[in-house]
């Protein structure tokens, strides 16, 4: 994923239906191996010159405990701090 963003490609499920995408949001919300393996993107741009702004992730699946809370979430907004 990360080498389609800093090369401006487009994923192969940018244009998934949104059946698709709200049946990989319930496993994520469920926490199951499967939601575990997908995250949400924010579907903007992948050709911006502001590389961060091509396709971020905005919400994915971390069974692990957070390094200053220590809460555990399966689903979370990503950390930018």
């Amino acid at each position: 994923m990360r080498e389609e963003r800093f090369n401006g490609i487009a994923s192969k499920h940018r244009d998934d239906s949104v059946e698709d995408n709200l049946a990989h949001f319930e496993e994520m919300k469920a926490g199951t191996p499967e939601g575990l393996r997908w995250c949400i993107r924010a579907k903007i741009s992948v050709d911006d010159n502001n590389k961060a702004m091509r396709d971020p992730v905005i919400y994915r699946c971390n069974p692990l405990p957070h390094h200053r809370t220590g809460f555990v979430n399966s689903s979370q907004a990503p950390s930018f701090y």
